[in-house]
This record gives structure tokens, sequence and C-alpha cells, in this order.
């Protein structure tokens, strides 16, 4: 069995580094938690999974850090712990919340190919224009409008997130 995980403590940050490895022990990653949780996290052994996120296993369950330190691994109650930041080895407890699915999922990076940097907002070739688009809280795709200009369809976007309370 490799050895123990190494820890970095920083007490001027009171937070600590894991130095995260592979099965055969190699160092691959370093995650982040709060000084308090290191005697939480401390008697297993921290690895990267291929995700990206810190792991371990646990009488036989894979478990992740940031599931350990919101002391989430059997809730059952349909939440989730997000990364604010969507740096997945940040498990620092300010970077971390307990949401629903559907807000974890908006939660997540632009797409490649997104051609206004705001998530909902788009070109559209066929009218020329750019379109605008939120989800409600079932899921629902609603129409925002057309738009000529790129502004006015940013503009809608960001009203409709606060009229339906997006992140």
């Amino acid at each position: 069995m490799p050895e123990s995980n190494r820890y970095l403590i920083s007490k001027t940050r009171n937070d600590v580094a894991i130095q995260l490895v592979d099965r055969a022990g190699n160092f691959k990653a370093l995650a982040w938690i709060d000084l308090e949780d290191l005697e939480k996290v401390k008697p297993w052994r921290w690895y990267l999974s291929s995700h990206g996120y810190a792991t371990t296993n646990i009488a036989g369950h894979t478990v992740k850090l940031h599931q350990l330190i919101m002391n989430r691994l059997a809730a059952g109650d349909g939440l989730e712990v997000d990364h604010k930041d969507r740096i997945r080895l940040n498990c620092r407890k300010n970077n971390l919340r307990i949401v629903t699915r559907s807000i974890n999922m908006k939660n997540v990076a632009l797409r490649k190919n997104n051609s206004s940097g705001v998530s909902g907002v788009y070109w559209n070739k066929r009218d020329q224009r750019w379109c605008a688009q939120i989800k409600d809280k079932e899921g629902k795709r609603l129409h925002l409008g057309l738009f000529k200009d790129k502004q006015d369809a940013l503009n809608a976007r960001v009203e409709a997130e606060q009229e339906y309370r997006y992140l």
C-alpha cells in the first residue's frame, strides 16, 4: 500500500493542501481544505479520480472529498454539493454549498462554441439576431426574444435570471 498523503499546512490562511496521488502513489495534484477539516480527512488515502475529484474508498464505497467535508455521504435528500468556483479540488467550505441538482447544473462552464460569452444568449443564423433564453425551475426552456443588439439580449437574460432567481 502506498504511503499516506502529505499535508501542506498554511496557518496564515488556515487551510491545507492535500497531495493527491494516483493508485501507484505518484503525485498528481493538490486539493485544498480548511485547516479545521484536517482531522476529518486524515484517516483516508486520497486519490485524484479520472473525473478530477479528490476521492477515497470508505467501507467499499467511493467517496469524494467535498461530500465528506460537507457531511453529505448518504443524505438521500436529492441535494448535492456544488463547488461555487467550479474548481473540483477547492474543497474549502467557503467554496462549497448544498444545492439542488438543477442549481448545480446551472453552475457549469460555458460551452466551447458559445458565441456571446453568456449562457442562454446565442447568435441565431436564420434570423440574423441574438436570441436570449432561460430555463424555468421545472427545466422548461423559455424564449426571451430575438434582438438586433447583443447587449439587449444580454440584458434580457440578466433580467430573467433575477426574475427566476438563478444562482
